[in-house]
């Protein structure tokens, strides 16, 4: 199996929300998580630079996190204007 580093996996992330045009990247962070939850936030700061907005959703799993988890997406969109 080939492992990436950090740099690759985020220059690829980059690459293709560049490539697809996207109008913003929503990562879902699982709650007690803490590398993928550092990793996130090494992404997000690199979309930022990259001038692509970001959006981290911290899910647990629990059913009752639907409502919050629409209302966070929904301002996201409202913030970069979809």
């Amino acid at each position: 199996m080939q492992e990436f580093s950090y740099k690759q996996r985020s220059d690829r992330i980059v690459k293709l929300a560049k490539e697809a045009n996207v109008d913003g990247v929503i990562f879902q962070r699982l709650s007690f998580c803490d590398c993928h939850g550092v990793e996130c936030q090494m992404n997000g700061d690199d979309l930022k630079d990259a001038g692509i907005p970001y959006l981290i959703l911290e899910k647990v799993y629990m059913p009752t996190d639907e409502g919050r988890l629409k209302t966070r997406v929904q301002a996201f969109l409202e913030k970069i204007g979809k």
